[in-house]
């Protein structure tokens, strides 16, 4: 709805203005779906292609892409808000997006990763587990495999790829920083590490994650993780 539309953009727009932000960060992971069976969706499905979208398998892409357009139209807003905003601090107030693990688990739920990129919408992307995706569409985990995909798409736009890399210190039965070290050779510019992997010795190495040509080292960081002393 435009309205709903309109008032996200004013928050965003608020804090921009009033603090000094590098932008906003929205999780588009979360709290899903966005567009479901609303009236203007429905509406805008029949016009083009004249029938109910609600008896249509889920794997339909032409569901997918309807639903991009309200998504779309949301980010083209807040981008022009932004910018605008961004002129008169005489810098660019960037737009990082959550998104789901993979491309096509994105666009599945209305996120066209590729028009996003196409229009130069965000600027930052962190793909992450897409935990409510219907096992029919596909795999929901973030791997170095899905995150290579986003690096292809995004390559030579400027637009940074920073997968969560995980939350545990032992992550789908992989070290960290031996995930980590996979995700670098997909390609990716940067980590995000969850909080609940900085405990003790796991401390010593996670905040090493950024050195990305010392990860071999990993072994050796461990020992400088503090003792418990109960």
């Amino acid at each position: 709805y435009p309205e709903v539309r309109r008032l996200m953009v004013d928050l965003f727009s608020e804090m921009g203005r009033h603090y000094d932000l590098d932008g906003v960060h929205m999780f588009f992971c979360r709290g899903v779906p966005f567009v479901f069976f609303e009236p203007p969706f429905l509406d805008a499905f029949e016009k083009e292609y004249g029938q109910d979208p609600r008896g249509l398998p889920l794997d339909d892409e032409r569901v997918w892409r309807v639903r991009s357009r309200f998504v779309l139209q949301y980010l083209r807003e807040l981008r022009a808000a932004l910018d605008a905003i961004g002129k008169e601090k005489g810098r660019r107030l960037e737009v990082a997006l959550t998104v789901m693990n993979s491309p096509r688990s994105c666009l599945f739920y209305g996120m066209d990763i590729e028009a996003m990129v196409r229009e130069r919408l965000v600027d930052t992307l962190i793909p992450s587990d897409a935990h409510y995706l219907p096992r029919s569409i596909g795999p929901w985990h973030c791997t170095p495999e899905t995150a290579a995909e986003f690096v292809r798409l995004t390559r030579g736009s400027g637009i940074q790829i920073r997968p969560i890399c995980g939350t545990q210190y032992l992550e789908k039965n992989v070290p960290l920083p031996e995930l980590a070290a996979a995700y670098y050779a997909a390609g990716v510019d940067g980590l995000q590490v969850g909080p609940g992997s900085a405990t003790r010795k796991a401390y010593a190495v996670n905040r090493r994650l950024g050195h990305a040509a010392d990860l071999a080292q990993w072994r050796e960081w461990e020992k400088e993780g503090g003792r418990l002393v109960r």
